[in-house]
């Protein structure tokens, strides 16, 4: 007896399955398609050029599509570039430094790359391949990415006025020492072919005698036809690039951005003079309070921007007491109570009441920046004017806020521990309390400095409300006799100023 016949796929349809086998690599099979595991997609470069490194496949795919958009911008023709743009002709350092620079605050990378050496003048100074010299120039670009990647302001919004080009200027780009191409020191200027430990310096244009010294290994000396057709010889980079930690500080506080973020009804922490916040303090086994908690004895005295007196305010006080002896406070107020100004930098102050029997008190300072907050000791404070001082502090310190906050994210890793100070949830939280419910809170893991006077702090979430702040904390931690303890603040009421 005949096995049943398997039904025919016509032609074009039989094309069509031998084409996509040939795709996957020969996982079809005879009769009727197979599901198999999915194989993930890779980029297109890295499909044709699997030998490459991840990042110099990500700087050929940038410049493949930079050409495609350029060209159809240029040409109104999807992909063709019908003549490159006119860039400068880097014969001397003061040359190579300026379009280094105008790159960075341009945001120009077509001119990023120009200031790198051409694989043909470079294949020709070191005799290999083309192909092999064009791979080397790639790394050298995947290299510089990180110092690239710096000076790029993710909102448009968020540029001072003028772009970066008005923050940041030119000092110079120093050279190093010069070299003949079997690398030994060269005495006469002619035999020079590459100099080594090369220094592109930036200054600020509002604060005198604070430089960013930038590192090039190796910039080289040779003719680039592409650049010069009279043959003429070229300063170009042919290494990496690194920037020094206190541009990184300067870049990753926000200090390049417009200082207008820093006004109160656009920072996501609510700082202006005369804003406080009243929380109440419980036990995490203690029943929140019941009643309206602006009804408390206490809440007079919060609105009247003063501390509660016991006598003219009419306190039960034996029954405070009581109510208290268990962690000492049972409400604490934070208040704004001044702000200090410096260029793209606030230094706020802040006072933490408490209606503990001693009513205590603690004073606190914040630096503030466009992306961050700094606790600010008294050392902090006093050299708060003067910016390199401050750079160097601040490399060295973990901020509390990191703004903007996105769920997942996490900061202050430091060298003997991968694990971050602070990391957010994977997602917002709404957020209920004596003062309201908070829409899409973002819950913050981590101990941020001077946590409580009363418990040695093991452990803090604080649940944060844009444009509002915190609006409840959890701390663990230990009491003074050694006992663990979890407290609770819930924010009771608050006044925010416009």
């Amino acid at each position: 007896m005949r096995p049943p016949m398997r039904p025919q796929l016509p032609r074009s349809l039989s094309l069509l399955c031998a084409a996509l086998c040939g795709v996957m690599g020969g996982a079809c099979e005879q009769g009727p398609l197979v599901p198999r595991t999915p194989v993930p997609l890779q980029p297109l470069v890295f499909t044709v050029r699997p030998d490459l490194t991840p990042e110099a496949n990500a700087v050929r795919e940038r410049r493949l599509m930079r050409e495609l958009l350029e060209g159809a911008s240029a040409g109104h023709t999807w992909g063709r570039l019908s003549k490159p743009p006119s860039l400068p002709q880097t014969v001397d350092a003061a040359q190579l430094g300026q379009a280094l620079f105008d790159a960075l605050v341009k945001r120009d990378e077509g001119l990023w790359e120009h200031a790198f050496v051409s694989p043909r003048s470079y294949a020709a100074l070191v005799h290999v391949k083309e192909e092999k010299a064009r791979e080397r120039i790639d790394e050298f670009l995947a290299s510089a990415q990180p110092v690239w990647a710096l000076f790029d302001i993710e909102r448009v919004s968020e540029a001072p006025e003028g772009g970066l080009g008005a923050v940041f200027k030119l000092v110079e780009l120093r050279l190093g020492q010069g070299r003949d191409l079997h690398n030994r020191r060269a005495s006469d200027p002619r035999d020079i072919v590459q100099y080594w430990g090369n220094t592109l310096v930036l200054g600020l244009h509002q604060v005198e005698g604070v430089v960013f010294e930038l590192s090039i290994p190796k910039i080289i000396r040779t003719p680039d036809l592409r650049k010069a057709s009279d043959g003429r010889p070229m300063l170009a980079v042919a290494s990496k690039l690194t920037a020094p930690s206190e541009l990184e500080t300067f870049i990753a506080a926000g200090l390049h951005l417009k200082p207008e973020l820093l006004r109160s009804q656009d920072y996501p922490y609510p700082l202006a003079v005369g804003n406080f916040w009243r929380y109440h303090r419980r036990k995490r086994d203690e029943a929140a309070p019941s009643a309206d908690a602006s009804d408390t004895p206490l809440a007079p005295a919060r609105r009247a921007g003063r501390r509660p007196d016991p006598v003219a305010d009419d306190l039960d006080l034996p029954a405070l007491i009581t109510s208290q002896s268990s962690f000492d406070a049972d409400e604490v107020l934070l208040e704004i109570t001044a702000i200090e100004r410096y260029g793209t930098m606030r230094l706020v102050k802040l006072r933490w009441s408490y209606n503990d029997q001693e009513l205590t008190k603690r004073e606190d300072a914040w630096l503030v920046t466009p992306r961050r907050i700094y606790t600010c000791a008294r050392a902090c404070q006093r050299r708060v004017d003067n910016l390199s001082w401050m750079l160097r502090h601040l490399r060295e310190r973990v901020p509390i806020f990191e703004f903007p906050l996105r769920p997942g994210q996490s900061w202050g890793q430091t060298r003997r521990s991968k694990k971050p100070t602070y990391q957010t949830a994977q997602r917002v939280e709404d957020v209920t309390v004596p003062a309201g419910i908070f829409i899409a809170a973002l819950p913050i893991e981590g101990i941020s400095g001077r946590d409580d006077p009363f418990i040695q702090v093991t452990a803090q979430r604080r649940d944060m409300a844009r444009s509002q702040g915190i609006v409840r904390r959890r701390l663990e931690g230990r009491t003074r006799k050694g006992d663990a303890v979890v407290i609770v603040e819930e924010l009771v009421e608050s006044r925010i100023m416009p």
